[in-house]
């Protein structure tokens, strides 16, 4: 079950705790009142679903963390509640992913989009917000990665390659934005395979190769785990099985 707290970083529409650097009149706004997606998350685990908050801005990802941990008080529910982009966060607040149990449904390709005006945003003060991927990890937050498609480009190379670089196909920012929050490509990998299985609660048939688990296979004609992000950015899928029967691919 989706519920959407704030809007977007690019439109200031994300909720901040503090103003926008670059528009001071605003801090962003509320898409739905905090205190109504609390008790609609808590129905919703109560119910023995899974929410899934939608929160950019640093002010909406305090806020779904409060309100999930409200929710999660009665008990760990079956599946773990998610926070989608979870794009702005402070350092305080990417800790608590990991304590709380709480799944960072990330978009990697997200930061190599929007590298080039978020300091502008968030100012020299708190760019360090940007895209924690690092932070979660460390954490110990279960990361699931996505491409927000089709606002995004859906194609998963191109979003490993970002989680990797922070950079975008042409190279910049130099040296990849905010560096110390860049990911190994093993990283990566889990958290677009096994990273969403966990999240679904569905460890033993999807994202992984096992006896008994779902044949979703795709197949590449490439060394995935030694050629060069600009090379992986162009890997093309040569075979694909969904559920054990292989399915035909135009190239």
């Amino acid at each position: 079950m989706k519920f959407y707290l704030d809007g977007a970083l690019g439109s200031r529409g994300a909720r901040m705790l503090a103003p926008y650097a670059d528009e001071p009149t605003t801090r962003g706004l509320w898409v739905t009142d905090p205190a109504k997606v609390a008790a609609d998350a808590a129905i919703t685990l109560r119910a023995g679903y899974q929410p899934a908050i939608h929160a950019i801005g640093d002010a909406a990802n305090r806020a779904a963390l409060d309100l999930l941990a409200g929710a999660m008080k009665k008990g760990r529910p079956a599946l773990p509640p998610r926070i989608e982009h979870a794009q702005i966060v402070t350092a305080e607040d990417a800790a608590r992913f990991g304590r709380l149990g709480v799944v960072a449904s990330v978009q990697p390709v997200h930061c190599t989009s929007d590298h080039s005006w978020t300091p502008a945003r968030l100012g020299p003060e708190r760019v360090d917000e940007a895209f924690p991927w690092r932070s979660f990890a460390e954490g110990g937050a279960l990361l699931a990665f996505g491409s927000d498609a089709p606002v995004e480009d859906a194609n998963p190379f191109v979003s490993l390659a970002a989680a990797e670089t922070r950079q975008d196909p042409e190279g910049n920012p130099p040296g990849g934005f905010l560096p110390g929050q860049r990911l190994t490509r093993i990283e990566a990998v889990r958290a677009y395979t096994g990273g969403n299985a966990t999240a679904l609660g569905r460890t033993k048939e999807l994202g992984t190769l096992q006896k008994g688990a779902v044949a979703d296979i795709l197949w590449v004609q490439a060394p995935l785990g030694e050629i060069s992000p600009e090379a992986l950015r162009k890997v093309k899928p040569r075979r694909l099985w969904v559920n054990g029967m292989e399915v035909a691919l135009a190239h």
